[in-house]
């Protein structure tokens, strides 16, 4: 679909190209008539390009639906304008000297500038918003790493006939709601090594000094849980 789209906008700019130099005499053509032309044919490539990116993303989860929603109105809107433009001056304004051809030049290209800018600033927000969305899926991938995590502790410590499972329990429910691991990868790994440890204790099938030990860890971790920054 993509690459119709773009064959498609070629086709056209090719032709209003050659309407363009067909319907104007050479002794005609100005400077007016030269920027006229080569604008217009910028207007229809930012026009296809658009749809030709769009058709291409399609389905991508990349870019955010309300940037690509805004990014499709605007254009067209950019598109319109600046036709109204070439318009407004080449039929009315320059022929009646109402106006110069620096001023269209300027408002054409400011327009464009206008556009250009707009579009960084989307671009912008969409970087954003993927930054935020994958910290956000490697934040819920590390706790159901350490969910389940206590989860094997939690067996491994029933089977040796330790009583620690409520402390697991409590420590599984504060990090499953923790909204600081979700904002804090640092203390998200340092937990994860520290569950790593309590694990290769409770696998242990050791004694009861094994147990303090991986009690001690379990409150460590507990406190580690409630820290902040």
């Amino acid at each position: 679909m993509a690459g119709v789209i773009a064959a498609s906008g070629f086709i056209v700019a090719v032709v209003a190209l050659l309407l363009f130099y067909q319907l104007r005499d050479a002794a005609e053509r100005t400077g007016t008539f030269f920027f006229t032309v080569w604008f217009v044919i910028f207007q229809l490539f930012v026009f296809f390009g658009s749809l030709t990116l769009t058709a291409y993303r399609a389905g991508a989860t990349r870019t955010a639906m309300p940037v690509r929603i805004v990014f499709l109105i605007t254009t067209p809107l950019y598109n319109v304008l600046a036709l109204v433009t070439v318009g407004l001056f080449n039929f009315v304004l320059l022929p009646q000297q109402y106006a110069s051809p620096n001023i269209y030049y300027t408002i054409a290209v400011a327009e464009t500038l206008l556009w250009l800018a707009f579009v960084i600033i989307l671009r912008v927000v969409d970087i954003a918003h993927h930054v935020a969305h994958s910290e956000a899926a490697t934040s819920r991938a590390n706790i159901d790493v350490m969910l389940v995590t206590c989860d094997r502790i939690r067996a491994a410590s029933d089977a040796n006939g330790w009583s620690i499972s409520k402390s697991l329990c409590v420590l599984a429910e504060k990090i499953r709601f923790s909204e600081e691991f979700r904002r804090n990868y640092g203390l998200a790994t340092e937990i994860n090594v520290r569950l790593s440890e309590a694990e290769a204790i409770a696998m242990a099938d050791g004694d009861e000094a094994a147990q303090k030990a991986l009690e001690r860890i379990v409150k460590e971790i507990l406190v580690m849980t409630t820290r902040r920054g």
